[in-house]
């Protein structure tokens, strides 16, 4: 708007408007006043004249009744004297009517019409002439045809008119005049605003020459104001640019010391990452060592001494794998290896590693995995796990009575994924609110709690879910508990894995007795899904007055009993131990503890069976089928490993010795190698079946020896290899499986994880039964390779059938001939032949999509591996058809 200039014609003519549009309706209002006050003065002039006339006419009319023409004659005469009256009409007895009519000059139009709208309707005179007789009427002359009036409201027309434009015209050039100086100033106002300060307005009178003096008083004082504010740019530009460059120089040199400190830091970190690894493998070997001098006999100093070693090292462990993970986290080289994996397993594997410690403080430490839950998810199980264990690990740090309960809660789930709510909660002191916020930061730890530690372990954990997209969450009350929850998103298998249904034990009457409330909700969660009915007695007076029944009553099937260590001294529960002496139910007891001796002794009370609560649930299963068939003799020992060479190549003295022992344990042939050539040249003379080879020795490191193996043996497999390490990222999983290697193994690791990795290749056998059955064809009966069988078939057929769907047959025989390993390792017939047909078909130089026997041989393998599955989901005491 500030750029557009006035125009002088608007100006003007907006000037006229201002005094017409004002003036106008005025002149209207007068001038019809005017016209109104002059028609009703000549109307009643008009009428006074014809009721002076009548009378005389009426005379004159009456002396010519009897002649027409004379009486017309008259008429016409009186109109011609009195024209601007009216006019006259003489209505006759007979019936005769004579007009006379004044002749008037004609109106204008528009001035008639108006003269017409103001003047009322004019009112005839009648006047008899005889009675009866004729009468006379005198009709007064409409105004809009009386040319007096007309020439007098022109006239008043005019005059009003005249008056109006004499007035309108000196009013109209003075506004304009003004709006011509108004314009100037604008013009003036507008060449400062723009920025031309030299603009001045020219004198002016009356009453804009203060405006215009004003107008010129601001522009000088803005001239002024622009000149100082130059002068002071000026002087101030130079120092502005000084300093523009001297901040342009100290960040710089900031951002090189952010990017040294970054790369100081990054260096820092994978320096810790690799301190940290080199400290594991050494402190994997103390573990591991001090768990040997565990299971054996120790003098109770010894075992004190053993015992605080073990905690010693498993707590440094922990301390550097947290410094690890946080390194790692900091780097933003924190990855997931995302796999298919059986939450049941990892859950257990946890409550088993963490009971002792629990077990300790007198804890109950209760897990619960909802049936609901899917048995296999996709991701990364051993973060899940550190997760699991960061948590259940600090609600025992923190909780010195009471109960830590581990429960696994399906929220929602689709046909790709599930989500699962991980919570753990605990009856610990618990923690503040106003410390709830700063719970997930690094090094910290609530007030008044430390219990030592690195005080990475929650930060780690929230790091960790967050990463998997998940959430973390506490809800806390002091001096009651805690509760912290993890909810996760879980892809679904492609191919979902059924669940292991466990029939041997329905319909079997159990009594339990369990003081603890969520244990004893764990123990009924189990045992009620398993088909079992069960009695829950609430008191152990209770129970010692139910194991004394009449003759006629056949009483339960088992008797469970659930214990906390103390608890074996109370007279109550030494009476029911020593009852179930005599009862023909088994007792089996379950105790907060894994000492040994602890066990026994309760055994020694009367108890058919002693285990921790922590066992696994399958365990348990095992265990109560066992009880329910009654076995009084002690099942024999059978070592998973007799009769097998394995070679373990480690160029760690320390690792190497104690993989070795812990082989030897398990009944195994060892031979040792410090190093990959060492490890070549044994395994070309011995040949072994198994070999344990340390991906990372120097020179020729294990992935080599593998590739080596491989060569040299040709186009068949014998032996299995499996590369151990103490962290494995994805490209090393990657060429771990490229070079030829059957699995993996992470070091520290025990036994069980030992046999679970061999459990594809082993079979554990009973004594032969007494029928015609081939001693080289019997049963697998170890019920831990049984579940790794059912674990591991149907993985093995889906990486068969997506290699086949491929059409990969290279993928696809590899496939095949681990399926036929798997059968030949099991004793399983006709899988095996199924499995080796179609490895041989596979070898044939026919593309797999062409193949006229491939469908049919698939068709044969996936039903052998279902009737295995079928076979072993039997209730106990059925088995896998063996050819």
């Amino acid at each position: 708007m500030l750029g557009r200039r006035p125009h002088f014609q608007s100006l003007r003519f907006s000037g006229w408007l201002l005094v017409a549009v004002p003036a106008l309706p005025g002149v209207l209002l007068a001038a019809a006043y005017a016209v109104f006050d002059a028609v009703r003065s000549d109307t009643a002039v008009t009428a006074a004249g014809l009721r002076a006339l009548a009378p005389a006419l009426a005379r004159d009319a009456a002396r010519r009744l009897d002649s027409a023409a004379d009486l017309q004659a008259l008429m016409h005469e009186t109109l011609r004297r009195h024209g601007d009256l009216g006019d006259i009409q003489v209505r006759r007895p007979e019936g005769e009517t004579l007009h006379a009519a004044a002749r008037v000059a004609g109106l204008d139009g528009a001035l008639a019409r108006l003269i017409a709208l103001l003047a009322p309707e004019p009112e005839p005179i009648v006047v008899p002439l005889g009675d009866p007789g004729p009468v006379l009427q005198l009709t007064p002359l409409p105004p809009e045809r009386n040319p007096r009036l007309h020439a007098r409201v022109a006239g008043l027309l005019l005059a009003m008119a005249a008056a109006f434009v004499f007035t309108l015209v000196p009013t109209g050039f003075a506004i304009v005049r003004l709006a011509r100086r108004q314009a100037q100033l604008a013009r003036v106002a507008l060449d400062l605003a723009s920025g031309r300060l030299d603009a001045r307005a020219p004198r002016q009178t009356g009453v804009t020459d203060a405006l215009a003096q004003g107008i010129n008083r601001l522009g000088q004082q803005l001239a002024e104001t622009r000149g100082l504010l130059r002068e002071q740019a000026e002087r101030d530009l130079p120092m502005l640019r000084n300093d523009l460059l001297r901040s342009n120089t100290r960040l710089r040199a900031t951002e090189e010391a952010l990017a040294q400190a970054q790369s100081t830091a990054m260096n820092r970190g994978e320096m810790l990452a690799h301190m940290t690894h080199e400290l594991r493998t050494p402190l994997a070997a103390i573990v591991g060592h001090a768990d040997l001098l565990a299971a054996g006999p120790l003098a109770p100093e010894a075992a004190e001494h053993v015992e605080t070693l073990r905690k010693s090292a498993r707590g440094l462990l922990a301390m550097i794998n947290d410094l690890l993970d946080w390194s790692r986290i900091e780097a933003g080289k924190l990855t997931l290896n995302s796999g298919e994996f059986a939450l049941g397993d990892c859950v257990e594997e946890i409550i088993e590693l963490l009971a002792p410690l629990a077990y300790e403080k007198d804890l109950e430490l209760v897990h619960i995995l909802y049936h609901d839950v899917p048995s296999h998810l996709v991701g990364d199980a051993g973060r899940l796990k550190q997760v699991m264990t960061n948590l259940l690990s600090n609600a025992i740090k923190f909780t010195q009575r009471g109960e830590v309960v581990l429960r696994v809660m399906k929220e929602r789930e689709d046909a790709h994924r599930v989500t699962l709510n991980i919570s753990v909660a605990d009856t610990g002191i618990g923690i503040p609110p106003e410390m709830h916020k700063r719970l997930f930061e690094p090094y910290q730890q609530a007030a008044g709690q430390s219990r030592g530690g690195t005080g990475l372990g929650l930060a780690i954990t929230r790091r960790l879910v967050e990463r998997m997209g998940g959430s973390m969450s506490v809800q806390s009350v002091p001096g009651q508990g805690s509760t912290f929850s993890a909810v996760l998103t879980l892809a679904l298998p492609e191919v979902l894995t059924p669940p292991v249904r466990l029939e041997g034990l329905r319909g079997l009457h159990v009594w339990l007795h369990e003081p603890h409330r969520t244990a004893q909700l764990a123990l009924l969660h189990c045992l009620e899904y398993w088909g079992m009915s069960v009695r829950v007695l609430d008191t152990a007076s209770e129970l010692l007055a139910s194991m004394r029944p009449a003759p006629e009553d056949r009483g339960p099937d088992l008797i469970i009993l659930g214990l906390r260590m103390r608890d074996a001294e109370d007279a109550a529960v030494r009476e029911i131990l020593a009852a179930g002496r005599q009862h023909p139910a088994p007792l089996l007891g379950l105790v907060n503890s894994v000492s040994r001796s602890q066990q026994q002794a309760l055994l020694d009370a009367g108890a058919s069976a002693c285990l921790p609560k922590s066992l696994p649930r399958r365990a348990l299963y095992d265990a109560l089928g066992e009880l329910a068939r009654r076995k009084e003799a002690a099942t024999r020992v059978v070592k998973p490993l007799m009769q097998r060479t394995v070679l373990v190549a480690d160029n760690n003295l320390a690792n190497r010795r104690f993989i070795a022992t812990l082989l030897a344990t398990m009944g195994a042939e060892v031979i040792e190698a410090h190093d990959g050539l060492s490890a070549v040249a044994a395994w070309h003379v011995r040949r072994p079946d198994f070999l344990l080879l340390d991906i990372h020795m120097p020179g020729l490191d294990g992935l080599a020896v593998a590739r080596e193996i491989r060569t040299r043996e040709g186009a068949s497999r014998h032996a299995v290899i499996l590369g151990i390490s103490a962290h494995l990222e994805d490209e090393e999983r990657r060429q771990l499986a490229l070079s030829g290697m059957d699995g993996e193994l992470l070091k520290p690791f025990d036994q069980r994880q030992l046999l679970r990795a061999l459990g594809p290749w082993l079979q554990l056998s009973a004594s032969p039964p007494p029928s015609a059955v081939d001693p080289t064809e019997r049963l697998v009966t170890d019920p831990q390779l049984l579940a790794l069988l059912t674990e591991e078939l149907p993985a093995q057929l889906r990486e068969l059938e997506e290699a086949y769907a491929r059409a990969d047959a290279d993928a696809a025989r590899s496939a095949a001939h681990q399926v036929h390993g798997t059968a030949s390792f099991y004793r399983l017939r006709p899988l095996k032949l199924a499995a080796h047909r179609l490895e041989q078909h596979l070898a044939e130089p026919i593309p797999v999509a062409q193949h006229p026997r491939l469908r049919d041989d698939m068709a044969a393998v996936r039903g052998a591996v279902m009737e295995v599955l079928r076979e072993l989901r039997q209730p106990a005491g059925g088995t896998a058809t063996a050819g």
